[in-house]
C-alpha cells in the first residue's frame, strides 16, 4: 500500500475522471492510455460500467506507480490528416463543370 502511495505523489488524472475519459475516447496521459489498452478499449466502449470500472480501479494505481518507477508509456500519435478548404476562384478550369452540376440546383459555385 505504501508503493501506492508514493505514485499519488506525482500529478497524475484523478481515476474516476480518467476513466470517464477514456470511455470516450480522450487519453489526457499515457496513463490513462496504457489502463485503458489493458481493461480493453472495446470493452470500457461497449459494456457495463458496474464491469469495467472496478478492472478500471485496480488496474489505474499499477500503472501509475509503474510509471512512477520509470516505465514510459506513450500516447498514439494522431493519423488524422488535416483538412484544408480552398473554395474554389472564378478562374479555375472546373469552375464551369461545377457550376453547371449546381444549376440543378440552383445554386452557383461562387
Amino acid at each position: 500500500m505504501l508503493a501506492l502511495a508514493d505514485a499519488s505523489k506525482q500529478e497524475y488524472p484523478n481515476s474516476r475522471h480518467a476513466y470517464l475519459d477514456a470511455a470516450q475516447q480522450k487519453y489526457v496521459h499515457a496513463v490513462v492510455y496504457e489502463t485503458a489498452r489493458r481493461v480493453g478499449f472495446s470493452d470500457i466502449r461497449n459494456k457495463a460500467e458496474a464491469l469495467t470500472y472496478p478492472s478500471w480501479q485496480q488496474i489505474y494505481p499499477k500503472v501509475c506507480q509503474e510509471y512512477s518507477n520509470g516505465a514510459t508509456f506513450a500516447l498514439p500519435k494522431s493519423r488524422q490528416i488535416a483538412h484544408k478548404h480552398i473554395p474554389m476562384s472564378n478562374d479555375s478550369p472546373m469552375a464551369p463543370t461545377v457550376d453547371t452540376f449546381l444549376k440543378g440546383f440552383g445554386r452557383r459555385s461562387i
